[in-house]
């Protein structure tokens, strides 16, 4: 020590030997232990964090209509609010509440352990009263001294926004337990769970829909119908689609803003139209002579 401090601060030596001999200061452990104290300084005072409610997270099905175009649904949960007996307290009365003789009060309790540094003190929660700094004699019946009850809540008009994907989570910040007055709530998730329809395959915001199509008008052309979003009247509809002469199999045919609408900002995907050319399954001998004399022809 002595070697290392040599030449330097008249002095320096001497304190850090003090230090770290257990002189002067007692030792490091009673450096951290008293809070800085040998230095003329406030030992730290541990605030209080306030209570946090758990979520809830709720499953909502819709039909795949719905979480195309949106709607307002009422929702039911169950969840935890502060008892209205107690006024969330736990105790029958006032006087059935006593201060924690473990900590004073303080919720909060010391524990001194001896190292080969000195004396170190760790301050942890009471483990009496579970840092509440308060100990219920008596229960109160409504809630059995839980300070919780459980209630049914119906939210009105929660708002599904129409494009609403399958498995998203929708946050309703505040709505879920409370466990005390003085709580944070806790929050309500929204689980959406989208049913399939037979018609509209799903890719992000746009629609893909197969159509059959028999062989004469993938041939010569023509007109098909195909369902479509209807976004103006908020309805799925079946609309016109021109069909060209020669049309081959798996042909996408493309219609714009018709596919999934944006949930943020505004507009809408496209919906795209597979072309399914359906063979027949039998023809009638007028068909196979027709069938025969096309060949015939297609050869010149």
């Amino acid at each position: 020590m002595s070697d290392f401090f040599s030449g330097g601060i008249p002095g320096i030596d001497e304190l850090f030997r003090s230090i770290f001999s257990g002189g002067g200061f007692g030792g490091i452990g009673d450096i951290f232990g008293g809070g800085f104290g040998g230095f003329g300084g406030r030992s730290r005072q541990t605030q209080p964090r306030r209570e946090v409610g758990q979520d809830i997270e709720l499953k909502i099905s819709l039909s795949f209509e719905e979480a195309m175009f949106g709607l307002k649904r009422d929702v039911t949960v169950q969840r935890y609010v502060p008892c209205d007996t107690c006024e969330g307290t736990g105790a029958e009365d006032k006087s059935s509440i006593a201060t924690c003789s473990d900590c004073n009060g303080s919720g909060r309790e010391r524990k001194m352990t001896r190292s080969g540094f000195g004396t170190i003190i760790r301050e942890t929660e009471c483990s009496n009263c579970g840092g509440r700094g308060e100990i219920i004699m008596k229960k109160c019946k409504a809630c059995k001294g839980r300070k919780v009850v459980e209630e049914t809540k119906t939210i009105k008009g929660v708002n599904i926004p129409g494009g609403v994907e399958d498995g998203v989570h929708l946050k309703m910040q505040g709505a879920g337990h409370v466990p005390s007055s003085n709580a944070i709530p806790g929050d309500l998730y929204l689980q959406i769970r989208v049913k399939e329809d037979p018609n509209f395959i799903r890719r992000r915001n746009d629609l893909y829909t197969k159509a059959d199509i028999d062989i004469v008008t993938a041939i010569l052309g023509g007109k098909i119908t195909v369902p479509t979003l209807d976004h103006k009247s908020k309805v799925i509809k079946e609309k016109e689609l021109e069909i060209p002469a020669g049309t081959q199999f798996a042909t996408e045919f493309r219609i714009k803003n018709h596919g999934v609408p944006y949930m943020r900002g505004k507009g809408h995907g496209d919906q795209y139209v597979i072309a399914n050319i359906i063979m027949p399954d039998k023809l009638s001998s007028e068909q196979k002579e027709l069938l025969e004399k096309f060949r015939e022809l297609s050869k010149k």
